[in-house]
């Protein structure tokens, strides 16, 4: 038996990036990092955010260097959220 909140979560659309953002388990060093990637409202803030922490990173700029980890972080928000972004692209067509 499907209860009403559970009829809302099967017609909810997956917003992936929040879910990466919120479940990240990344170590406080990492968070404080990718904080600023952390603050993202959209989507597209959250490529555009990662792409800005990345590009940071392999140009050394400021004495900024992410670990391992969290390179990888930001690569899967930034994946998430352009998953995102095609799957609205393709429910609006």
């Amino acid at each position: 038996m499907l209860y009403r909140n559970d009829i809302e979560i099967q017609n909810q659309k997956p917003v992936r990036w929040k879910y990466v953002i919120e479940n990240h388990s990344l170590s406080d060093y990492d968070r404080d990092t990718v904080n600023y990637a952390l603050k993202s409202k959209s989507p597209v803030d959250a490529i555009k955010r990662a792409d800005f922490l990345l590009k940071k990173d392999r140009e050394r700029t400021d004495n900024f260097n992410l670990t391992y980890s969290g390179r990888e972080f930001l690569n899967a928000l930034a994946i998430s959220a352009e998953l995102d972004l095609q799957e609205k692209t393709v429910d609006t067509k």
